[in-house]
């Protein structure tokens, strides 16, 4: 199941370049754990892969600017229809003497672009938040960064330089691997044109520890309005991530925190099945390829037979 990883470099958003067929990842490289209530700082790199998973080359396209005021972190990324590609980002924003988080896009011109990363849009009007997640080149979702809203998304449309939301999903609470928190990872992956498997994390506090977790949801889609059906057993664990002697395979970059974590994948035919290249952040220090089979993924929800198909302005991510 484990097959490659980077070391040093996680947080990875992931999309397939249209000509060569290679991956991009847009990763965080961070060598340090930042004082508790600041940002980890650090760059965000464009990775390219070849099939086989060899990085190919690799450009530094954000740098925090010296001056400490703006951290961006966590990026997903959306192909869209046109070949563009959507990106959702945290930006944590300094405030006084505090860092504030707020979602933000950004839209990169084509699947193989390799400048610097655009200026991106930060939508302050909906309030402190996390996990931007774009759903189309106007739609996206994020968790607000208050825990009453622990188990919530919101649903959002972009309009200029604003956002308006549209509507909430709601996520039970009662999950034993999701009891603190839950969020998003990369976007939803559309098998209808209605319903779409979306792979969640979760979050739950043992021996004063953060515990993070990975699972899969089926998220239902009526208009504006959204629902979820969500898995019961997680897909992923830091436990997951052990070797042979049972020690973990990565130590921690924060030590109140076991993480498992993602931000990006992609489809892809392995030995003639289709996998989900789910690229996992293990302990914040390593990133890890992960190839799940879509039609376990899918299962009990869709029939094997069903095709995967995509929808104007809310194709597959990769």
């Amino acid at each position: 199941m484990f097959r490659r990883s980077l070391a040093n470099r996680y947080n990875a958003a992931a999309w397939h370049e249209t000509v060569s067929g290679n991956t991009i990842l847009l990763v965080r490289e961070v060598t340090q754990a930042a004082p508790k209530g600041e940002p980890d700082r650090g760059a965000i790199l464009r990775l390219e892969l070849d099939p086989s998973g060899q990085v190919l080359n690799e450009t530094v396209v954000w740098q925090p600017d010296q001056e400490d005021r703006q951290h961006l972190e966590d990026t997903r990324a959306l192909l869209l229809p046109d070949g563009r590609v959507q990106l959702g980002l945290t930006a944590v924003i300094r405030q006084g003497e505090v860092f504030v988080p707020y979602p933000a896009l950004t839209t990169l011109e084509a699947t193989n672009w390799r400048a610097e990363l655009p200026p991106v849009v930060v939508f302050q009007n909906l309030g402190p938040g996390k996990n931007t997640t774009p759903l189309s080149e106007q739609e996206f979702l994020f968790r607000r960064d208050d825990q009453a809203c622990s188990h919530e998304l919101a649903v959002c449309r972009v309009d200029g330089s604003q956002a308006e939301l549209l509507s909430t999903i709601q996520f039970p609470t009662d999950l034993p691997w999701a009891r603190w928190r839950i969020g998003t990872t990369l976007p939803p992956l559309w098998q209808t044109t209605t319903e779409a498997l979306l792979i969640i994390h979760g979050i739950t506090i043992t021996d004063n520890r953060y515990i993070y977790s990975l699972g899969k949801a089926k998220l239902s889609r009526k208009g504006d309005l959204y629902q979820v059906e969500i898995w019961p057993e997680p897909l992923l664990t830091p436990d997951s991530f052990r070797g042979s002697d049972e020690d973990p395979l990565q130590t921690e970059l924060h030590q109140e925190r076991r993480v498992v974590y993602a931000c990006g994948g992609v489809q892809k035919e392995v030995d003639n099945s289709l996998v989900l290249a789910l690229f996992v952040n293990v302990g914040d220090r390593r990133t890890v390829e992960v190839h799940l089979p879509m039609a376990e993924l899918k299962a009990p929800w869709w029939p094997e037979r069903q095709a995967e198909v995509g929808i104007k302005g809310l194709a597959p991510a990769g």
